[in-house]
């Protein structure tokens, strides 16, 4: 068995009856690969005597329990369930960190077959070629690694991140360089006697990281393999000399013979792109400051938003961004484990700072690739996050080991699933251990805790279905506060809906009674409403009776008037909207205008809104919205507030700056066939 079916195995045992589909989602695997070990489970169950895995329709069950399990794998050794690319990773850091590897150690080491290592290396081979380093065999010396040093240490440090980040593969590692961890220990306690040197806090994960990547960096070094010279000319970071004397003076036990200039900027470098949690410096870079402040004016123009606290988000971008430069710089971005699920759930804001963040990338000149930039959404997504402020509250503080980012959003992601609770801060492991924990009543952590107060296990980032189960376990300890709040998310979320398509003439009391239904179910049944996605919601906020088609010639303020017509009919803006929007716009600026021929003037919520809105007028001839801006499409939005509108905007933009789409709109002649277009090319006829 590898890895994945043993996996697959804890899960069937740990739930009464799981699914085919959920088994797929927890592995990420595919149909085939799930059923391919469940075979492969059972014929190692029936050997060692249990009874197999059952299937019932679409759903598995076994009558083994968890207890009987853990026996089961604890007579094995760890090494007999490692997946070929598990196996993989390890031959390559273990060339890395001894410089040579005969295939007879490398089978002993592995436990496994030498044809098994054989065929492991012979896929190696294949993999660096494709970066321009082979695995030379000699019969003298075994395996080793030829090439760059430079690229043979990017990609150690990349296996060794992978390695790291998965948990049963963390745990084989251990079981393998055992002789290794001590000194890698030593190295770490070392890096956190230069935290303090520095004046820099880094995460716990990435502290872990770093001690096993610079491990990395003293077995080569004493294995002789050094790097070129000016093999970090492009990458080497403006820092004064006092950072690399304090790098090497700290650091120089390890590093045998660390007066190698190259070397100790490597290590710096490795150093400079570990994610903080706090930076105690006060030096910044004006122009990197003036572009971050620039993206946050462009991500609240492209989101019709507003962000209050603008200078805590620059100082957090800050923050985070200055380490992912040197990582994006140097080669080897973050792998974000939780990038797929963060660009699935909040894919319209990931959109909008994909637009955002080029005055970032313009002054670093670097290009944000997907993993990193997830980061710096969910940064933004954290300052997005309403917080309600309750008295007479429990108190919780959150332990996560990631950066500011990924603790930020969770701590976010939290309040807004516990109003009724008074979250204090995020905070690191070591600060947790370091802080007086008389005046919290519960802790939301990532790891495991030595601690008497009640904690609640969670992951770093949490869809639905972990929400969903996380609200009944804090129900349980809460009460019955937690039912409450459901029903008021769902009946506003009816509410909203209703209102695109009628008018409520007793609105007080459709909410009482759609209070009272909610109230009536169970808490998991309250959260199964479809989520709305942006094109979805851009499709319901044009409704046909908003669209409209102008062969007359108008002025500006004309063509804003007209477009806020369905808006004021449908009571969704005060007539006094329109006029806000004509008296705030200055030409000069025209951010209204968000692709060729196309705008999306608005104003803000408290301008005259009475509830979120659009509307579309299409104009045969053009109005100016400067004197090089002809513009022809006016989508008029009416914000009810700072978020509830952005994945429909963003889906807007994204339509509107497809070329085949704009032309399409720009030549409709009835407001049915635009109507049609949209709910065809939008995937929801």
């Amino acid at each position: 068995m590898d890895s994945m079916a043993v996996q697959i195995l804890q899960l069937i045992v740990s739930n009464t009856s799981i699914s085919l589909q959920q088994l797929e989602g927890e592995t990420n695997a595919s149909r085939g690969q799930v059923e391919y070990r469940i075979k492969k489970i059972n014929e190692f169950l029936r050997i060692q005597g249990n009874k197999i895995i059952q299937k019932k329709g679409q759903f598995f069950s076994t009558d083994l329990d968890s207890q009987n399990l853990t026996l089961l794998l604890e007579e094995l050794s760890p090494l007999f369930y490692l997946t070929d690319k598990e196996r993989q990773h390890f031959i390559l850091v273990m060339l890395l960190f001894n410089d040579t590897g005969s295939l007879t150690v490398l089978s002993e080491k592995l436990a496994v077959s030498k044809n098994t290592i054989l065929a492991d290396n012979k896929k190696l081979i294949q993999q660096l070629k494709k970066q321009q380093v082979d695995l030379v065999y000699s019969r003298k010396t075994g395996y080793y690694l030829k090439g760059e040093e430079l690229v043979i240490r990017k990609i150690g440090i990349k296996a060794i991140k992978e390695i790291i980040n998965d948990e049963q593969e963390a745990a084989h590692f251990a079981t393998v360089f055992v002789k290794d961890l001590q000194r890698i220990k030593e190295l770490q306690t070392q890096l956190e006697l230069l935290e303090t040197h520095l004046n820099l806090t880094f995460t716990e994960a990435k502290l872990v990281d770093l001690s096993f990547v610079l491990y990395m960096c003293t077995k080569r070094i004493e294995c002789g393999n050094r790097l070129q010279v000016d093999a970090l000319k492009h990458v080497i970071p403006m820092v004064d000399d006092a950072f690399y004397k304090e790098v090497s003076s700290t650091l120089n036990y390890f590093f045998k013979g660390f007066d190698d200039q190259q070397e100790v900027q490597f290590v710096s470098l490795q150093i400079l792109s570990t994610s903080l949690i706090l930076n105690r410096t006060q030096q910044k870079d004006r122009r990197l400051l003036l572009a971050i402040k620039q993206t946050i004016q462009r991500f609240e123009i492209l989101g019709i938003t507003t962000i209050d606290e603008k200078e805590e988000l620059a100082d957090a971008l800050y923050q985070h961004i200055i380490p992912a430069s040197y990582r994006i710089k140097f080669g080897v971005p973050d792998n974000n484990p939780n990038a797929e699920k963060i660009i699935e759930e909040y894919q319209h804001v990931h959109q909008l700072l994909k637009e955002a963040i080029k005055p970032i990338e313009t002054v670093l000149k670097v290009t944000f690739p997907q993993d990193e930039l997830t980061y710096v959404t969910v940064l933004f997504l954290s300052f997005l996050k309403n917080e309600l402020v309750k008295k007479d509250r429990k108190r919780a503080v959150v332990v996560c080991l990631q950066g500011i980012s990924i603790s930020r959003l969770l701590l976010e992601s939290l309040k807004e699933l516990f109003p009724d609770i008074d979250f204090v801060r995020y905070m690191s492991l070591r600060e947790f251990y370091e802080m007086d924990d008389r005046y919290i009543d519960f802790v939301f952590s990532t790891v495991h805790l030595d601690t008497e107060k009640k904690v609640f296990f969670i992951q770093h980032f949490l869809n639905e279905q972990e929400k969903s189960l996380l609200s009944q376990e804090v129900e349980q300890e809460l009460g019955n506060v937690s039912k409450q709040r459901f029903a008021a998310i769902e009946t506003e979320k009816i509410l909203e809906i209703i209102d695109q398509y009628a008018s409520i003439t007793e609105k007080q009391l459709l909410e009482k009674k759609l209070g009272s239904y909610f109230n009536s179910l169970k808490c998991n049944q309250t959260n199964t409403l479809p989520r709305n996605t942006g094109d979805h919601q851009l499709l319901r906020l044009l409704p046909i009776e908003h669209i409209q088609i102008y062969q007359e010639t108008l002025t500006f303020p004309q063509a804003i008037e007209v477009a806020a017509k369905p808006l004021v009919e449908g009571r969704f803006v005060e007539t006094s909207y329109a006029k806000k929007i004509i008296n705030n716009y200055d030409p000069a600026y025209p951010y209204f205008v968000i692709a060729p021929e196309t705008a999306i003037p608005h104003a803000g919520p408290d301008d005259g809104v009475n509830k979120l809105g659009m509307s579309l007028l299409l104009l045969k001839k053009p109005v100016y919205f400067s004197n090089e801006l002809p513009v022809r499409l006016i989508f008029m939005i009416a914000p009810k507030d700072k978020n509830s509108h952005i994945n429909a905007v963003s889906s807007l933009y994204n339509f509107v700056n497809d070329k085949q789409h704009l032309k399409r709109l720009l030549s409709g002649n009835y407001e049915r066939e635009l109507k049609e277009y949209l709910e065809k090319h939008l995937g929801c006829n």
